[in-house]
C-alpha cells in the first residue's frame, strides 16, 4: 500500500509519494535526524525552502486526510528483527497486561479469560504468543509493518534494548552512479568500471591524471566528486537521488512537479 512521506511547512503540505511503507523506511533509514533528512530533500527535489521552513516530517497513508501519522525511521531506528522479537518478549513479561494493547483477534483468541480474570501468562506462552505475533520461528509472515510498530511501541521503555543494525552507505567506488560528458577516454574508463569492479582501484589512478578542473566539468554529478578535489563532499549525490527513483518509483524530475506544498501549513 502506497505511503506520503509529509512535510509539514508554513505554505502548506508537502508529499512524497513511496510504493509502501517499507520503502519509505529503506529512504530515511539513510538519516541521522530530521535536519539531515529534510536538507537532503530540499536539495534533491530542488525546493524553495530551508530546513527552519519545516515544522514537522512524518508517513501518513493519505496524501490529503492525515488519519494516522507514522513515525520516521531514522539510523538509530533500523532495529534487528531477532533482537526486536526478543525484548518484545521481555517487554510483555515486565506486565502480561500489555498483551491486550496489541489489539489482535490471534493474540486475544490465545489467552483467552486467563487477564479478564487478573490471571497470568507464563513465560513460555508469552515467547509463543510473540514469536506468533510477529511470524517468526515457524509461525506465517504478519507483515513489517507489525514488526514496525511494535519497535515505535517499546523502544523507550526503561529496560528495553534493542540492537540497532549499521547502514550500509552508498559506495563510493561505484563510478555508474555518474552520468559524463563527450569525453570518449572518461567514458572508457567508466565503462570499465561498471564491467571490471576488481580494476576499480587502476582505472581511479588513470582518471587522476585528469586536470581536474577539466574533469569537474565533464562530470555531470552534483555531489561528491570521483577524485578528492573535483566536488565537494556533501550527503547529496547522484547515488542519492538513484535511491529515491527507486524507492518511489517516479523520476526525479516528475517528483520536482509533483512535490509542491498543498493544503493549509504548520500551526
Amino acid at each position: 500500500m502506497k505511503v506520503y512521506l509529509k512535510l509539514n511547512t508554513e505554505n502548506g503540505i508537502i508529499s512524497i509519494p513511496f510504493k509502501k511503507i517499507e520503502n519509505a523506511d529503506k529512504f530515511t533509514v539513510r538519516y541521522e535526524n530530521m535536519g539531515t533528512l529534510i536538507n537532503s530533500i530540499i536539495e534533491m527535489l530542488q525546493l524553495k525552502i530551508d530546513m527552519y521552513d519545516v515544522s514537522e516530517v512524518y508517513l501518513s497513508a493519505s496524501a490529503e486526510e492525515d488519519s494516522e501519522k507514522l513515525p520516521i525511521k531514522y539510523s538509530k531506528d533500523n532495529f534487528d528483527y531477532q533482537s526486536l522479537y526478543e525484548q518484545f518478549v521481555i517487554y510483555l513479561n515486565q506486565d502480561s497486561r500489555r498483551l491486550w494493547k496489541l489489539n489482535t483477534k490471534d493474540i486475544k483468541s490465545k489467552i483467552g479469560n486467563k487477564l479478564q480474570d487478573n490471571g497470568s501468562i507464563d513465560a513460555y506462552e508469552v515467547e509463543l504468543l510473540t514469536a506468533a505475533y510477529f511470524g517468526m520461528h515457524g509461525h506465517e509472515d504478519t507483515g513489517y509493518k507489525r514488526k514496525r510498530e511494535a519497535y515505535f511501541l517499546i523502544k523507550d521503555t526503561k529496560g528495553i534494548r534493542i540492537k540497532i543494525n549499521p547502514i550500509e552507505s552508498i559506495k563510493r567506488d561505484d563510478l555508474s552512479i555518474y552520468s559524463n560528458g563527450e569525453d570518449d577516454y572518461l567514458n572508457h574508463l567508466i565503462e570499465l568500471s561498471k564491467r571490471n569492479p576488481e580494476q576499480f582501484a587502476n582505472l581511479m589512478d588513470e582518471i587522476a591524471k585528469e586536470d581536474l578542473e577539466s574533469l569537474s566539468t565533464l562530470i555531470k554529478n552534483q555531489g561528491y566528486g570521483i577524485v578528492d578535489g573535483v566536488t565537494e563532499m556533501t550527503e547529496i549525490n547522484q547515488g542519492s537521488i538513484r535511491h529515491l527513483e527507486e524507492m518511489t518509483g517516479h523520476k526525479i524530475e516528475e517528483l520536482r512537479k509533483m512535490c509542491v506544498p498543498s493544503g493549509k501549513g504548520r500551526k
